[in-house]
This record gives C-alpha cells, structure tokens and sequence, in this order.
C-alpha cells in the first residue's frame, strides 16, 4: 500500500467516526444516504461559491475557504462511496492527471453532484433498483474532480482530505 491509500484508508476511518457519531439520531441507512447526497450537492455548491470569491479576490483566507470546502466534499462523497458500496479502495482508482482546476471543473463536479441527487431521490423515494456499478463510476468521478481542483490549488490530495476530516 503506498502512502497515498494509507492516508486514504486512515482519513476514512476518521471521517467514518464522525459520521457515525452524527448519525446516531438517524436509524435508517434511506435517511443516511439522503443526508449524504443533499450534504455533497450543498458543498459542491459552497465550493463553487468559494471558488468565485477567489477568482474575484485571490488572497490567502479566500483560498483556504476552497480547502476547507473542498475538504467537506471529500468528506460526504467519500462516506456515501462507502455507505452505497462498502469499499474505499476503489475510489482512488479513477484518473487523476490534470494538472489545474478551473471553474469549469466545479461546474462539472456541482453538475454531477445534482445528477447524483436525482438518482439517490429515483432509489430512494422511488424504489428505483440501484446500478452500483453506475454510481461507483459516478462517486469516482466527483473524486476525480476534487483531485483535479486540489492540484490546480497546488494541494495535495492529503491536504484536501485533512481540511475537515472533523466535520
């Protein structure tokens, strides 16, 4: 294992911890998926709202306002990988090599955190049988696209994870 799935696997287990701790209020796996996928469309958002700010005004508060927003889309995309899938490994197998994030990238990574939504709301309120394989390559992606933002920050993906494993 190289160190880049060790702190994958480390943050996970963090992150997990914190949202189990959270989601003791909510008995059913239904409620924790909807929690998940609402969670990741609004910071996929806020990370568009973030990125804007810095566009406009580069300055170091309004660059770490990105971590810290891209670090809380780690978190609920990585937590909804594992709750849908039961593996992380896989996760990080996606490509990953561009080399800058453009509000293109946060476009495309809200657009699909809204097409995430839909098909969560088709499963879950509409029994709609459940393509893992399709939303794994989904999930996939949103992580492919946080990478991308991370390194056009020049982050590294371990700083993007670390920003708010304590949500």
């Amino acid at each position: 294992m190289d160190n880049t799935s060790s702190f994958i696997n480390d943050y996970f287990k963090n992150a997990s911890r914190t949202f189990n701790h959270k989601m003791s209020a909510l008995e059913s796996s239904d409620n924790q998926l909807i929690y998940l996928i609402i969670g990741l469309t609004g910071e996929c958002k806020e990370l568009k709202d973030a990125f804007i700010s810095y566009k406009h005004s580069p300055n170091p508060e309004s660059k770490l306002k990105i971590v810290l927003e891209l670090g809380d889309v780690f978190w609920h995309n990585f937590l909804l990988y594992e709750r849908l899938t039961n593996e992380i490994e896989n996760i990080t197998s996606y490509p990953n090599n561009y080399k800058y994030a453009t509000e293109i990238e946060i476009d495309i990574l809200l657009d699909k955190s809204l097409d995430l939504l839909e098909l969560m709301k088709k499963i879950v309120y509409h029994k709609h049988s459940i393509n893992l394989e399709f939303i794994k390559c989904y999930l996939g992606n949103i992580y492919d696209h946080c990478y991308k933002i991370a390194n056009g920050l020049d982050l590294t993906i371990q700083e993007g994870l670390e920003a708010n494993v304590e949500k």
